[in-house]
């Protein structure tokens, strides 16, 4: 599953026949140099080979052996996404272009300049104390362009071939033909090329059943802060981009924040509702049809996403349920016939009693006609097991006084509101499972608590449990029994994680790895261990330095998500934040792609490879 470079042995005039050469090896090195010898090109241009695993900086590369032929080889498998590194490095002043000639009806290939993220602060110091710019963006351009390149700098540039098809006349190989065209000061100089081989394997990665990968973002909500400058962007059409990206990279579940696009009015009388689902009915086909499930139930706009309770008008208290909780439905239309409506905030619970939680009959008359509706709607179009319903992120049911904000406790003791938040979750739980008999709960979870709790296993389908909860003494076994218990339910794994891009390859490209093998490598989850993972902060938490540079969340402080300045993070320090970069000019609609979100879909190839060639997985 490398891309590397092969020695090709040639013996000539030999009088005795010599032995058979040692098979050439496959494991190459990450990094090396093409001789001029090798390579003719111009004599000042330095011309390297990388994997995709290695990082390629402007300055301080480590000192690179020759590579031992001007071929390319890479191994892969039917329908794999495999990648290279060409990096030139200039010795004067000149502009280069890279292409890549691949016959159409073989696959698909791309080329990107590696683009640099400029990083103030490191998230793992143990690992590595590197600042400044790191290769992270994959920049798209067009075959013709003519880029001038630093002199004395390496610059990468990532090689990207797909859905490789060889037809039986290839003898399992498949050719292209890569090719650099520089101008230096003495004008436009005869192009390099190289020939790329693709040793095909005898299997296809197989679609993404077995390694689940979730994803979250809400690009409606979030493309002023992630667009910058390109504000002309349609934002329907920059969805389905997004959603044509993520299929690209195995993402086949869409359990995290929903896609939106509904609008609706509720009646004056509070007895009926209307609905206009064509944005969502038009989202939800699109997913479904590239193979994205799992998609979370649409929150009409101007109604309440979260069950947040507000302290103070300080609503970041998300994690426990207080008497004061709310949620806004409608628009409610005005009396008038012909009048436009406006959203109607009604309490979630009744009375003062904090020892149970007692739910407000209007809020549930309400909850039930407008879910009601949906349901139906949904419903009708066959779409109930591809839809689940999350409606409190992470309750937690046991926190101490520590986490609870002093406003918080100010009436209630820490016990008070942990159990009146327990009975407020399984309360609204009960009712979303009451609306349709198939309808799937979905349930983050970051506090062990949560996860323990007898109704809670009971109505929860889906668990999206955090690093955190999971590691926590008896988590794994008791998640595992529970699937022993209930086949149908799913337990996935997610991190907040922080938005880094600093940590070595090997810990995204092995992320997929470390959820699938929980269902080998442990007695206790042996083969009912964690099915997926779910990757929050897609396109979110980049801060915006005037333009369209890009700098991670570390720049403002400590590193989000670490308790103190210099915390390694080791938990949540996967890389697997800001996996998206916004559009580079008004010209392009589709987000750019980073190293780490094309490692991450390599990672999943692998897991896919691997199960899919297991004849008996209890081994």
């Amino acid at each position: 599953m490398h891309a590397v470079a092969l020695l090709a042995l040639v013996v000539v005039g030999a009088t005795t026949a010599p032995p058979p050469p040692s098979p050439p090896s496959l494991w190459a090195p990450p990094w090396c140099t093409f001789p001029n010898a090798t390579v003719p090109r111009h004599a000042t241009l330095g011309l390297g080979y990388a994997d995709v695993m290695t990082k390629v900086f402007p300055t301080a590369n480590p000192t690179a052996e020759p590579c031992p032929s001007s071929e390319v080889v890479l191994r892969a498998s039917g329908s794999e996404r495999q990648a290279f590194q060409i990096v030139l490095t200039p010795g004067e002043r000149l502009a280069a272009s890279v292409t890549v000639t691949l016959d159409p009806s073989k696959g698909n290939v791309s080329v990107f300049k590696l683009g640099y993220t400029h990083v103030s602060g490191v998230a793992d110091p143990v690992a590595n104390n590197r600042t400044g710019p790191y290769p992270d963006a994959l920049l798209p351009g067009t075959h013709s362009d003519m880029l001038p390149l630093a002199t004395g700098e390496a610059q990468p540039y990532w090689v990207q071939l797909s859905d490789l098809r060889p037809d039986p006349t290839d003898r399992g190989e498949i050719y292209a033909s890569l090719s650099i065209a520089t101008i230096t000061a003495q004008g436009a100089q005869l192009p390099i090329t190289l020939t790329i081989k693709v040793i095909m394997w005898d299997f296809a990665v197989p679609a993404p059943a077995n390694a689940s990968q979730a994803l979250g973002a809400k690009f409606n909500e979030e493309l002023p802060i992630f667009l910058g400058p390109n504000q002309h962007v349609d934002n329907q059409q920059f969805d389905q981009l997004a959603f044509e990206n993520w299929a690209e990279h195995r993402v086949n579940k869409y359990v995290w924040m929903p896609v939106g696009g509904v609008a609706m009015n509720i009646s004056a009388d509070l007895s009926t509702v209307s609905l206009d689902t064509t944005e969502f009915d038009s989202r939800v086909t699109w997913l479904l049809q590239h193979g994205v499930t799992d998609i979370r139930f649409p929150v009409p706009s101007t109604n309440s996403e979260w069950m947040f309770s507000t302290i103070d008008g300080d609503w970041t208290q998300c994690h426990s349920a207080t008497l004061n909780a709310s949620w806004t439905f409608g628009p409610v239309l005005g009396t008038t016939p012909g009048s436009s409506g406006a959203p109607l905030t009604v309490p979630v619970f009744a009375g003062a009693d904090i020892a149970h939680a007692h739910v407000n009959p209007l809020f549930a008359k309400l909850f039930a006609l407008v879910n009601g509706a949906l349901i139906a709607h949904i419903d009708s179009n066959g779409w109930i097991p591809h839809i689940v319903a999350e409606f409190v992120d992470e309750p937690h049911f046991l926190a101490d006084v520590g986490e609870l904000d002093r406003t918080l406790l100010k009436n209630f003791t820490a016990t008070q509101l942990n159990n009146f938040t327990r009975f407020a979750v399984v309360s609204v739980a009960k009712m979303w499972k009451a609306l349709h008999p198939q309808l799937r709960l979905q349930q983050t979870a970051d506090d062990p608590s949560t996860l323990g709790d007898p109704s809670m296993r009971q109505l929860v389908d889906t668990w999206i449990i955090n690093n955190r909860a999971y590691k926590a003494p008896g988590v794994a076994a008791s998640m595992a029994q529970l699937r022993r218990e209930r086949p149908a339910v799913v337990t996935s794994f997610y991190h907040n994680a922080i938005p880094v891009v600093d940590l070595p390859a090997i810990r995204v490209r092995s992320f997929p790895w470390q959820i699938w093998r929980t269902n080998y490598a442990y007695n206790e989850t042996r083969h009912y261990g964690l099915q997926g993972s779910l990757s929050w902060y897609t396109n979110t938490r980049w801060k915006m330095d005037g333009g369209i540079n890009l700098y991670v969340c570390a720049n403002a402080g400590p590193v989000y998500g670490c308790v103190t300045p210099g915390d390694p993070c080791v938990d949540n320090a996967a890389g697997l934040a800001n996996l998206l970069y916004p559009p580079l000019d008004g010209d392009s609609m589709k987000p750019v792609s980073s190293v780490r979100w094309e490692l991450l879909a390599i990672g999943l190839q692998d897991v896919e490879a691997f199960v899919s060639r297991t004849i008996d997985q209890s081994q």
